[in-house]
């Protein structure tokens, strides 16, 4: 359920205040003689938001606040209740203004600012014992983080658009980091556009990823070659990911409807945080364990594609796919990840009547491996190339009900 209020004070100004809270409950499947443990989450947010045209330009002013709950009976493993609830809080305060200039060439200034504070109590993970450590930690952690950032988009000549833009980070374990970018798309015709760009970004770990208490059971696929079951365990001595990414690529859309794209992708990561995939990991007491890590240098590329043609007047047939022929640890020259080498939408949508429209749709995953090396071994898991399809129908029975 979720509610929105708008004031307009002035033609020029909005405020909206929105609320919004959710429920989803899971009953688990099981095992014969098993206690039933249903798992309730819950989520309640609220947004104050306002808006403002001014002689010099848009201002946009937001603060939200969202509290979630995953609800259900925490317990150690001699059974001892530990609590009856994971609970996270985020606030967030940002702000940005946009300002249209007009000196030597036509651009647009956008400037703003971006507050975040994030607070965790998970009984279950960050205060159960840890067997690799052999401590049970403080249930509670938290962290906030700041940031600047400015973009100006500037028209060098009427088909020739240039995008900059210089981001400015702080967070309280970490420190500062400054990330630009630049983006350049030029239109060669009214219908074909070549865009470009260059960014670097920074990514800090998150809440559990850092905390040397953090700890879950993993059955199945998360143990890696370590095989299940495993617990996954956290690490302080991560650092924040950094990455170089280039794009390039055509994109062609005409009046009749015809789209399509081809796009080149290139990320080189420094310090890439990812599970160690290492099958010897193993606690003198026989537990077996995945910790988070750090990856000196990794790198992915590929090729991004896109097609749409309407094949009649009621008839649409979209497609788009992934190729990803390179995502690997510079350091070991094997597989950085479990991502599919290719991935395939396509979909038809039939507009039968203007209220009344079918879609049939399907998407292919190519083969996914993830290899894992020790001095006596070199293990691969596989997932073999699947596919999922997909039927769909919407009926507008008026303007408010679908």
């Amino acid at each position: 359920l979720t509610g929105r209020l708008t004031w307009t004070p002035s033609a020029d100004q909005v405020i909206d205040l929105e609320a919004g809270f959710g429920r989803e409950r899971y009953i688990p499947y099981l095992e014969p003689g098993e206690a039933d443990t249903p798992t309730t989450i819950e989520r309640t947010s609220v947004s104050l938001r306002h808006v403002g045209e001014w002689d010099f330009g848009t201002s946009t002013v937001t603060g939200f606040m969202e509290n979630a709950e995953n609800k259900h009976t925490i317990t150690d493993r001699l059974g001892d209740v530990l609590g009856n609830s994971i609970t996270v809080r985020s606030y967030t305060l940002d702000g940005k203004l946009a300002m249209p200039l007009d000196y030597f060439w036509t651009d647009g200034l956008t400037i703003g600012s971006e507050f975040r504070y994030e607070e965790l109590d998970d009984p279950e993970n960050l205060g159960k014992a840890n067997t690799v450590t052999g401590t049970s930690g403080s249930p509670q952690t938290d962290n906030w983080t700041a940031a600047l950032f400015a973009e100006n988009k500037l028209d060098i000549i009427e088909t020739v658009h240039l995008t900059t833009g210089l981001r400015y980070d702080y967070h309280d374990m970490f420190g500062s980091h400054l990330s630009p970018r630049a983006y350049i798309t030029w239109d060669v015709t009214p219908d074909l556009t070549f865009k470009t760009g260059w960014a670097q970004a920074f990514k800090a770990p998150d809440l559990r990823q850092l905390n040397p208490n953090w700890v879950q059971t993993s059955r199945g696929r998360g143990c890696g070659a370590v095989g299940g079951p495993c617990e996954m365990v956290g690490n302080p001595d991560l650092k924040p990911e950094t990455s170089n990414s280039f794009e390039g690529g055509l994109f062609y859309e005409n009046s009749a409807g015809l789209q399509a794209g081809l796009n080149y992708f290139f990320n080189e990561i420094e310090d890439k945080i990812t599970s160690a995939r290492v099958a010897s990991l193993i606690t003198a007491g026989g537990t077996k364990y995945v910790q988070q890590i750090n990856v000196d240098r990794a790198r992915s590329q590929g090729l991004e594609g896109n097609f749409s043609i309407p094949l009649h007047d009621t008839l649409t047939w979209t497609n788009s796919f992934t190729w990803l022929f390179e995502s690997k640890n510079l350091e070991t020259n094997l597989p950085l990840s479990a991502d599919p080498e290719m991935s395939v939408h396509t979909e038809l949508v039939w507009q039968a009547r203007e209220n009344l429209s079918f879609t049939l749709s399907g998407d292919y995953y190519g083969k996914q491996v993830d290899y894992v090396t020790t001095p006596e071994t070199l293990i691969a898991q596989n997932v073999e190339p699947y596919a999922v399809a997909n039927i769909s129908t919407r009926y507008s029975f008026n303007e408010n009900v679908d």
